[in-house]
């Protein structure tokens, strides 16, 4: 399938939408959600996260169903600790979801792991803009991440005192335990 603009794309939110979905990160172009079981009660074994997606063009007045794949290389989580319920755009919305259902594991209490994942055209929907189609689903039973955006990276590299430059947006000293402390 080749794009047309005058169609609707499947997108995840970018640097435009930053003022209510955080987690866009234009050096990698990808997506981020981190979510953590810190503050489901105990006793619930399931959580519900929502990864939001967006649609470039017009709404319509029935549900639109989403495709994606799962990108196996950079996947870390069991397929025993996710199910991917469903994804859509629901009729009359711009804005949509690939929703996960998270299983509890105290394998999590010490580690985290994360679900890799692409959108894809699919019968109801292309794909709008390559630079929207990656997404990173990361979660633990710890302190969840801050929103990997360049701002949150940076403030985060500075308060930590990290070899890094002021201006980098490298994630690789982030410790959470230091964002406990933070």
């Amino acid at each position: 399938m080749i794009f047309d603009v005058n169609d609707g794309g499947v997108v995840f939110p970018g640097l435009g939408d930053a003022s209510v979905y955080k987690g866009y990160n234009s050096e990698d172009k990808t997506y981020y959600v981190n979510e953590s079981f810190l503050n489901v009660p105990l006793t619930q074994e399931k959580y519900i996260v929502d990864f939001p997606v967006k649609v470039s063009g017009d709404s319509l007045s029935k549900d639109r169903v989403l495709a994606y794949e799962i990108n196996t290389e950079l996947t870390t989580a069991l397929s025993t600790q996710y199910k991917i319920i469903d994804a859509v755009i629901p009729a009359g919305k711009f804005y949509g979801r690939v929703r996960f259902e998270l299983t509890r594991d105290i394998a999590l209490n010490n580690t985290s792991v994360k679900v890799a994942f692409k959108l894809v055209d699919s019968p109801d929907l292309k794909v709008g803009s390559n630079e929207y189609r990656k997404g990173v689903l990361t979660w633990s039973n710890m302190l969840a991440m801050f929103p990997s955006t360049s701002s949150y990276v940076r403030t985060y590299n500075c308060i930590v005192l990290s070899p890094l430059t002021k201006t980098s947006t490298s994630a690789v000293y982030y410790s959470p335990n230091a964002h406990k402390a933070i």
